[in-house]
């Protein structure tokens, strides 16, 4: 696909200079720079130290239109 800040191939994709991959803490299920591209550098204004706030938004939850649960055991986190 054309994202914004990658060139993208069959093969994969290069973020170009001055940009930066942001990747979700959920894999298959965020919406980060593999859907939306990749962000400006200039965009960044400080680095994440923690958890702030994680919730699962499994399939039943969908299905039965329920608000998901928040992950309690991982806020407040530190990040590595």
């Amino acid at each position: 696909p054309n994202l914004n800040g990658l060139d993208c191939d069959d093969n994969g994709c290069t973020v170009k200079e001055g940009y930066v991959f942001c990747m979700g803490d959920n894999r298959d299920n965020s919406a980060d720079s593999r859907k939306w591209g990749a962000v400006p550098l200039e965009n960044v204004k400080g680095r994440a130290m923690f958890v702030w706030l994680s919730v699962d938004t499994c399939e039943s939850a969908k299905r039965f239109m329920r608000l998901p649960e928040v992950r309690w055991e991982r806020v407040g986190h530190g990040i590595h």
